[in-house]
């Protein structure tokens, strides 16, 4: 793999979660061979065939219509002051780095530098991008995919695969990294405790222990934090969309969107791998025999117990601020059933969401997994939803809000509604997994 793997760059940088699984570049995935279909090169690919034409000249214009585009609400925005990330000669606590997220792209700003975006593609995983914000006299971004952010976003924090990461550190004033959190593993399962180290914290916490908002200090016999201080005052809230705002319900948010991505990425690429070598051919057609489908019941069991937060960490049960404009915004178009429910419908009393089913399996990702895992991974969430739990993916979730996300994903997925009515095993199989 490219040896600029040890460089620190990247949108978001963390640390290692899975087991190493690094052939991206070969077949059958052919990560710089195959065109990509995220949401951001389509984009791009609109915008310079003059279907979409955005403001230039002013940076935050810009960025404004370019998240509008990609669907990205402003009120996501995080702010992030350490130097872990590949524009990080700009960045410190007064000047820290603004990520805009959704489901399927991430988006990163610098006050007086470039937008990158990481973007999920939902064959390949994370594609790269930096551009220079367009001046005034400006035509077309120049939009570059360097390799050498695969050198953190295809390293040990993804199972060497593109992927996306959080990374929580112990940052100085000026954004120079002392150390890292004391353990901190992508996805809404990690300690909070350990989380957001070098990241701004705003909105009530009620009382929840984190790494954020503190400042590292090094003493000849010891590092120590100092409060962050009030965020409004360190930086100027003029050089962001959503001012010196980086809610924690936004957070969370962006901790299970980052892990659901990875895990998605890593089952798609694994079953892959095992379909070329079982049912050689198209992915997506091809039926789950022999080792594959031991692949696949492997990663399915184990998305499911992500997707249904089975390990999701505790937050206090006396909740957490809700920023009205990030939970209205981040809900907005999001399918409901006749109750009006939604899996985007935010707690933050003792979890993230009011009922635990991942709002993922409405993402570019999951769409992208080859048709009879999509189906086999339905069919462990049906199990593990029913009001007796054939799987025990499910226990923890008490029976009326089985019963509530059972209606939820009736209304919004006719995979699972249709598999549901038809109370049938869809998974094509012709063998058993070796051994069994």
């Amino acid at each position: 793999m490219m040896a600029v793997r040890n460089l620190i760059c990247g949108l978001v940088v963390g640390a290692a979660w899975g087991q190493a699984f690094n052939d991206f570049e070969d077949p059958p995935h052919r990560y710089w061979e195959t065109p990509p279909r995220d949401v951001a090169t389509r984009l791009h690919e609109r915008m310079a065939r003059g279907d979409v034409r955005l403001p230039a000249g002013d940076p935050l214009v810009f960025l404004k219509a370019y998240l509008r585009e990609l669907k990205v609400p402003e009120s996501s925005q995080l702010l992030v002051f350490s130097k872990t990330a590949l524009q990080r000669q700009l960045v410190h606590a007064s000047n820290p780095r603004a990520i805009y997220f959704n489901e399927d792209v991430s988006v990163a700003y610098v006050p007086g530098g470039k937008i990158e975006v990481a973007a999920v593609d939902p064959v390949l995983g994370g594609i790269f991008y930096i551009f220079d914000p367009p001046g005034a006299e400006a035509g077309l971004p120049e939009f570059e995919r360097p390799a050498r952010c695969l050198g953190c976003h295809a390293g040990s924090a993804t199972s060497f695969l593109p992927g996306l990461m959080t990374h929580s550190v112990l940052a100085q004033d000026d954004g120079q990294v002392l150390g890292e959190a004391p353990s901190h593993f992508s996805g809404h399962e990690a300690p909070v405790s350990d989380r957001w180290g070098g990241w701004v914290v705003t909105g009530e916490t009620g009382g929840l222990t984190h790494l954020g908002n503190r400042i590292a200090r090094l003493r000849p016999d010891q590092r120590l934090t100092v409060p962050f201080g009030d965020p409004a005052a360190r930086m100027t809230a003029e050089h962001f969309l959503s001012g010196a705002r980086s809610e924690v319900a936004a957070l969370l948010v962006f901790d299970h969107t980052v892990g659901a991505v990875n895990r998605l990425m890593e089952a798609n690429y694994r079953l892959r791998t095992a379909l070329a070598t079982t049912a050689p051919g198209d992915p997506d057609a091809a039926p789950l025999t022999g080792s594959a489908l031991e692949v696949a019941r492997e990663q399915a069991d184990r998305l499911t117990r992500y997707l249904l937060f089975a390990e999701e960490a505790a937050l206090p049960a006396s909740g957490l601020s809700v920023d009205n404009a990030f939970a209205a915004a981040y809900r907005a178009g999001t399918g409901t059933d006749a109750d009006g429910r939604s899996l985007k419908d935010l707690s933050l009393e003792g979890r993230i969401f009011q009922f635990r089913c991942s709002p993922m399996v409405d993402s570019e990702a999951f769409r992208g997994l080859p048709r009879a895992f999509r189906t086999l991974v339905w069919q462990h969430l049906n199990e593990a939803l029913q009001d007796d739990p054939v799987s025990a993916a499910g226990t923890h979730l008490p029976p009326e809000e089985r019963a509530a996300i059972r209606s939820i994903l009736r209304a919004t997925q006719p995979e699972f509604a249709g598999l549901e009515s038809n109370r049938q095993d869809p998974v094509k199989v012709s063998g058993s997994p070796p051994g069994k």
